[in-house]
């Protein structure tokens, strides 16, 4: 995926990017840094709905960028993509022109000096007059005065829009105040790249609480790569996400966008994912209404405003991103220049998910009586006799699904690996069933073949395993320094697979070390790096190093299918879309004859339901199927009843 960023920024930097960041290139060397502005006086999370608009905000909204103005201009016609509803919207193109146009200073990305995002913050991002900087999604305080600047926590740059999903990185979009917020590391890394979404209770697996300094600030899902704030940060988040979207034009809001739809990269960018900054529009306008602007929010709006000279609109009117949208403002919604509802919702009803459905959760405001339904998202199939079928709901599990934890791993499996780091991208099946590929040989010191399967076979050889993907053999450099993907395996190939304490898997090289400059040996590892596995060595394994395995020991349907059985000994030559290998796959001369009486009968049709229904019967799924689509369903079984039957009707051509 990066070398395809790599390969685009390249091919339209010359081509795409001088128009669009001349107006922005002018600006940023044009202005002096501008002085620092007062502290921030107000308290979070406080509903400025009464204390209404600043006068400031007052004062930007004039000519045709009224705030009259601005409501009479349409809104999107389309808003199935992020990306549509940026197209032929009014609104937008106004809204954009002005935040641009008003901009006036770029601030620098990183140091402490004036003009960076640090000289600022401790005015901008201050409470009630305070010296420390407030946490954006924890609500804890922090000193990081120039004298303790680095005492007491090690302070980073926030990107709420993740950085790997957007066309900027450390310049404009990655440098704005209206964006970029303080943080601490460990909290910056728990969020990682996820998309915004609700998760409580709507993703029955997988969900846990994000904590620092013993304050839960936010739950996230690893597995679905989804993180949730606390709802009284909720607003904050939805009219940030907005900003960058339309100041930046950054299409990728709500939807996953295509490499060849993303706008041109910043010349100190080298790759932008596309992936959704938030679950759903319908997500986004929800935190809207529920968590309103608050008068910090008002006001560190106005400190911004005197640094940078544009201002976030949609702090000043929220009603503006429903309008954007072509979304009717909610009636009871509380904003800056209206009265509304603050609702306080219940929870009314509650119908349990499956791995065959999905459940329900309804909500009602106690004082308006306003309704709101999430669903809750099935859980995961279960297969624990490994045939192909849910124990639990009887559904033919897809490819993805077939593969379940494990604890450890034996010859023969074949794995996903799913790395412990919430920094880490999950290589695994996902809650329908498809899997997350990552590029397994992205090494440090070049790319090697990329190979898009993203599953490891396990064999067994003297020493240890050998690690088998799409018929390469993962090996280790004599230095360590990077994995190549070998077509034989040598001495260097082999890696003995351990249990960690905490359950996890590691992968060290059985025959390679690294010697360090004072001739100390450390071992050559297996670990995740930007998504990709490659080698490293250290003396402390980290979680980086440590991998959850989900694995399959049976070999999937062949890519070699036969159009019929083949004469005597009715064996024939497949090979594996998991690992590649081949093997020999005995078959009935009649598909679909599985008591192999020459015919098909009832006892046909007894097995095949034993089959169905999870029995080991020994049968194979080239055997059971005989409507010719190369799998065996439910479908199979069907047509087999209405042949034995005598019903006139057409098997497939693999019968």
């Amino acid at each position: 995926m990066k070398g395809i960023h790599k390969l685009f920024a390249g091919l339209t930097v010359s081509l795409l990017m001088t128009a669009q960041l001349a107006a922005r290139l002018i600006p940023a060397f044009a202005a002096e840094a501008p002085p620092l502005p007062p502290q921030n006086s107000a308290e979070r999370h406080i509903d400025c709905s009464d204390t209404g608009l600043s006068d400031q905000a007052k004062d930007y909204y004039s000519g045709v960028y009224s705030y009259e103005k601005l409501a009479a201009l349409s809104g999107a016609k389309d808003t199935s993509t992020s990306l549509a509803a940026m197209k032929d919207n009014e609104l937008f193109d106004s809204l954009h022109k002005l935040m641009s146009d008003t901009q006036t200073f770029f601030p620098e990305y990183a140091g402490y000096k004036a003009g960076s995002l640090a000289y600022y913050w401790n005015r901008t991002d201050a409470e009630k007059d305070s010296v420390d900087f407030i946490g954006f999604y924890s609500d804890i305080h922090y000193d990081y005065s120039a004298e303790n600047k680095t005492k007491n926590f090690n302070m980073e740059r926030e990107h709420i829009w993740p950085k790997s999903n957007a066309s900027f990185f450390k310049r404009f979009g990655g440098a704005d105040l209206h964006h970029l917020r303080p943080s601490v590391s460990e909290i910056n890394m728990a969020k990682s790249n996820y998309a915004f979404a609700n998760i409580r209770g709507l993703y029955p697996e997988g969900t846990s609480d994000a904590a620092f300094e013993d304050t839960v600030y936010a739950w996230k899902n690893l597995e679905e790569a989804l993180f949730e704030c606390k709802d009284d940060v909720k607003g904050d988040v939805a009219r940030i996400l907005l900003y960058v979207y339309c100041r930046w034009e950054q299409p990728n809001l709500y939807s996953d966008i295509a490499p060849q739809e993303l706008p041109p990269l910043d010349p100190d960018d080298d790759q932008n994912y596309g992936l959704r900054a938030i679950q759903d529009l319908d997500t986004l306008l929800e935190w809207m209404e529920d968590d309103p602007v608050d008068t910090w929010e008002m006001e560190r709006n106005d400190l911004v405003q005197q640094v940078q000279g544009n201002r976030n609109v949609f702090i000043d009117y929220p009603e503006l991103a429903f309008r954007m949208f072509g979304r009717e403002i909610p009636k009871n919604m509380l904003t800056p220049s209206h009265e509304g509802c603050h609702h306080e919702y219940t929870l009314t009803e509650s119908v349990p998910s499956d791995c065959a459905n999905e459940g329900r959760l309804v909500y009602e405001c106690s004082k308006c009586g306003e309704k709101r339904s999430h669903a809750v998202y099935k859980k995961s199939h279960v297969n624990t006799d490994g045939d192909r079928f849910c124990d639990i709901c009887g559904t033919t599990l897809s490819h993805g699904e077939l593969f379940t934890k494990a604890e450890t791993i034996t010859p023969d499996d074949h794995i996903l690996l799913i790395c412990k780091s919430d920094g880490c991208s999950p290589c695994k099946p996902n809650s329908v069933g498809k899997i997350y590929s990552k590029k397994i040989a992205a090494g440090k010191n070049g790319v090697y073949p990329e190979l898009d399967s993203g599953i490891i076979s396990i064999e067994e050889t003297e020493g240890g395993y050998y690690l088998i993907t799409d018929g390469y053999y993962l090996t280790p450099s004599e230095s360590c320094t990077y994995l190549s993907c070998d077509k034989s395996p040598n001495s260097n190939s082999v890696w003995r697979i351990e249990t960690t304490d905490d359950g996890y898997l590691t992968f060290t090289s059985a025959n390679i070390t690294f010697t360090d400059k004072n001739g100390n040996k450390e071992p050559c590892m297996l670990e995740s790096y930007n998504g990709a596995l490659t080698v490293y060595h250290q003396n402390q394994i980290s979680n980086h190093f440590k991998f959850k395995a989900y694995t399959s020991k049976e070999h999937c349907t062949c890519i070699n299918v036969p159009e019929k059985g083949t004469g005597e000994g009715n064996t024939v030559a497949c090979r594996c879309e998991f690992c590649g290998k081949e093997f020999m796959m005995t078959v009935s001369a009649i598909r679909g004859d599985l008591d192999h009486s020459g015919q098909y009968d009832i006892g046909d049709i007894i097995l095949m339901q034993k089959k169905a229904a999870g029995w080991k019967v020994g049968i194979s799924d080239l055997d059971a199927d005989i409507d010719g689509d190369n799998r065996f369903t439910i479908d199979d079984l069907i047509l087999l009843q209405k042949v034995v039957a005598g019903w006139k009707v057409t098997i497939g051509k693999s019968a």
